[in-house]
C-alpha cells in the first residue's frame, strides 16, 4: 500500500492530501473550496480543501477524475473528518 500524505493548517483552514509526491499544480473543480492537484500529465495526485469556503453543513464529496478506487475511498474518509462550515 502506498503512503498518503495529509497536512491540515487549522489557522489557514487548509487541508491538503497527496497520493503521490510528484511535481504538479492545482486545478479548479466544480466546488470552489476544493482544488485537485495534478501532475504534468494531468493525473490526479492529490487535492486541497479550503475549509472556510465550504458552504454546507452536509458531508461533501468530490470526483477526482483520474484517481483510482482506493484513492477516492481514502479521500472520502479524510473529507468526512473536516469540520463542517457554520
Amino acid at each position: 500500500m502506498k503512503k498518503i500524505s495529509v497536512w491540515y493548517d487549522k489557522k489557514a483552514g487548509l487541508l491538503e492530501v497527496l497520493f503521490e509526491k510528484k511535481i504538479g499544480y492545482f486545478r479548479v473543480t466544480k466546488n470552489e473550496a476544493i482544488m485537485e492537484r495534478v501532475d504534468q500529465n494531468g493525473n490526479v495526485i492529490g487535492f486541497m480543501v479550503e475549509v472556510g469556503l465550504l458552504k454546507t453543513k452536509e458531508d461533501i464529496s468530490i470526483d477526482l477524475g483520474g484517481s483510482n478506487y482506493n484513492e477516492r475511498r481514502t479521500a472520502r474518509k479524510i473529507i468526512s473528518k473536516i469540520p463542517k462550515a457554520v
